[in-house]
């Protein structure tokens, strides 16, 4: 009990500052991000993400269609979509697929826990906390992130938010599936993600 409460007690303050560079080594060695090297992995689970790298991974893809979630462990619409569908997903052989997190290296832990519960077995992302000037909220870094990434100024909102491209980065799906409980959605989740299969497969 009082581990917890110390590791609580650590992430509150640390929450106070939520300055990397600030941080003892031996906790920037505990909370460093890596960029996605597949020796790292599986023994890391996450790692960091710019738009010119999200656009490296498709262009060096085999695969045509590529799908990426923008997902938090803590948003309940993240969570039902994530519960209702992520097996299949992950189960398929058609796509591409990145998972990616707008949090910050405070909550690496909370994401490589997420993983192993839901039993995700691929790399995930969170986006590179260098690649941005300013502190920001979370929504305003998946837009800065996206427009550079489609080379556009798109509309985006939302967790989870679904995004489906081509290899030229043309999109196919840009859906929110913004569920406030089981059943109660903004658009037929249900419909939606037949739709979504029917695309992928």
């Amino acid at each position: 009990m009082m581990k917890i409460i110390l590791f609580t007690l650590s992430i509150l303050f640390m929450s106070c500052n939520l300055n990397y560079q600030s941080l003892k080594e031996d906790d920037k060695l505990k909370y460093k991000i890596h960029k996605y090297d597949e020796i790292l992995f599986p023994k890391e689970s996450i790692f960091s993400i710019s738009p010119n790298e999200l656009k490296s991974f498709i262009k060096d893809s085999e695969d045509s269609l590529h799908l990426i979630i923008f997902y938090t462990y803590w948003c309940p619409s993240s969570k039902l979509f994530f519960n209702r569908n992520i097996k299949e997903l992950l189960n398929s052989n058609n796509i591409s697929l990145y998972l990616i997190n707008p949090d910050d290296w405070i909550e690496k832990y909370s994401y490589i826990n997420y993983s192993k519960k839901n039993e995700i077995n691929i790399p995930t992302f969170t986006l590179d906390i260098n690649y941005f000037k300013k502190d920001l909220d979370i929504h305003e870094k998946i837009k800065i992130f996206l427009d550079d990434f489609l080379n556009q100024n798109g509309e985006y909102g939302g967790f989870p938010l679904i995004l489906l491209v081509d290899k030229q980065f043309n999109i196919k799906i840009n859906k929110t599936v913004l569920c406030y409980e089981e059943g109660l959605c903004e658009i037929n989740s249900k419909i939606f993600y037949e739709e979504l299969l029917n695309i992928i497969n």
